[in-house]
C-alpha cells in the first residue's frame, strides 16, 4: 500500500519543508517577562509553540510526569512533556491537538500532533520542528514521520 510519501501531498518534499525547524522565528513574540497564561495566549500558532519550546525549555527527563504548567515554571521536561506543554496552548486556541506517543525495543518518544484549522489534515510539532504532513489521520501521520 505505501506510506503517505507515496501519495500526492501538494507540498514539496525538501528538508526546509518537512520537518522546517522553528528555532529561530521572525517577529517572535515577545514573552520575556511573562506568566504563564500570558505566555500561553502569545503562542496562538504551531509555529509560535514549536519556537518556544526550542528557545525556552531545556530536555530532562526525571522520570516524573510534569503538568504543562510545571513544564513552563521550570522550563525543563522529557519529549512528552514539552509535547505536552505545546498541546495545552494549541488547544487553548482551538486546535485539536494530543500528544502521540510510540514505544520500541530501546526506544520511546513522544510528539505533538494537531489539526490544521484550515485544511482539517494532521501535522505534528516535535520539540522546535513542525512537520507539515497534511495527512489525512493520525496513522498517516506517524507513517510519515517514522516511515517504515
Amino acid at each position: 500500500m505505501g506510506n503517505i510519501l507515496d501519495k500526492e501531498l501538494n507540498l514539496p518534499m525538501e528538508p526546509s519543508i518537512f520537518g522546517r525547524s522553528y528555532y529561530w522565528l521572525n517577529n517572535p513574540p515577545d514573552v520575556k517577562n511573562s506568566n504563564f497564561e500570558e505566555t500561553v495566549d502569545k503562542l496562538d500558532t504551531p509555529e509560535k509553540a514549536a519556537w518556544y519550546t526550542g528557545n525556552y525549555f531545556r530536555y530532562e527527563d526525571d522520570n516524573d510526569y510534569s503538568n504543562p504548567g510545571e513544564v513552563f515554571n521550570t522550563k525543563k521536561g522529557n519529549c512528552v512533556e514539552q509535547m505536552g506543554f505545546q498541546a495545552y496552548a494549541l488547544r487553548q486556541h482551538g486546535y485539536e491537538s494530543y500528544i502521540l506517543q510510540h514505544i520500541a525495543i530501546g526506544s520511546a518518544h513522544g510528539i505533538c500532533m494537531y489539526r490544521d484549522k484550515t485544511s482539517g489534515k494532521w501535522n505534528a510539532l516535535d520539540y522546535w520542528k513542525l512537520y507539515n504532513a497534511q495527512a489525512d489521520t493520525p496513522e498517516e501521520l506517524f507513517s510519515a514521520i517514522y516511515p517504515g
